[in-house]
């Protein structure tokens, strides 16, 4: 084998209670209403002060598997302070003209004003890059030798086929897969090489570092296979 080289805007409210609830759906700054917010900040690595933010994050996970990742991540930076939402925790969504008495009749039903926080929502207008990894290789295998490689990757990254097509020289698939790192696709297109080998051309896709752990995985692989 040769190698060749998406939050809405509203409002929130907080309330301490005995009541213990955990959210879980996407990424808000949040502006208190009612009571102040700690004026906390932080040096960057550059040694310039670095105004700490304060955000509500929220994930409508599809799988255990899927929260449990973001947890580890949380759980896991050493440049961020996480605390967990007390309480009763609810995203309401109100006219501007009926805010001031919902907000009264909200405070009247609680012990002590302190106990309530009151936040407006203001959308994260922030896309991750996706970062892509390519890397091609010419091998002698035959194609069937190099769709059995691939599908011993599928099985051992547990990944599901999301296209394929075949073309006259020519044979593509496309996979996703989850790893430790995150939800990555990959796939890999088959066609004659110039001297009658066989070239191989492989993409990689996705957030994070799941792309270059991945791709290390492929390589890995069919180099053992092909």
């Amino acid at each position: 084998m040769r190698q060749s080289g998406d939050g809405v805007r509203g409002r929130t409210n907080r309330a301490q209670s005995g009541e213990n609830e955990e959210t879980s759906q996407t990424a808000f700054d949040r502006n208190s209403v009612g009571t102040g917010q700690d004026d906390t900040s932080s040096e960057s690595s550059d040694g310039a002060e670095n105004p700490a933010g304060e955000y509500l994050v929220a994930l409508d996970y599809q799988s255990d598997a899927e929260r449990k990742r973001v947890e580890y991540l949380l759980n896991n930076r050493d440049d961020i302070e996480v605390e967990k939402i007390r309480g009763l925790a609810r995203i309401i969504r109100v006219g501007e003209d009926d805010f001031e008495s919902f907000y009264e009749d909200l405070s009247a039903k609680v012990d002590g004003i302190d106990h309530l926080r009151v936040n407006e929502l203001d959308e994260v207008d922030v896309a991750p890059d996706e970062n892509h990894e390519r890397f091609g290789i010419e091998t002698d295998a035959s194609p069937d030798q190099v769709e059995w490689a691939f599908e011993t990757i599928k099985r051992k990254r547990d990944a599901t086929v999301e296209d394929s097509g075949t073309g006259t020289d020519t044979t593509y698939k496309q996979y996703v897969a989850t790893t430790q790192s995150g939800t990555v696709r990959y796939s890999y297109e088959v066609s004659a090489g110039p001297s009658g080998d066989t070239h191989v051309d492989v993409h990689v896709w996705g957030y994070g570092d799941a792309p270059e752990v991945l791709r290390s995985f492929i390589e890995e692989e069919l180099s053992y296979a092909i």
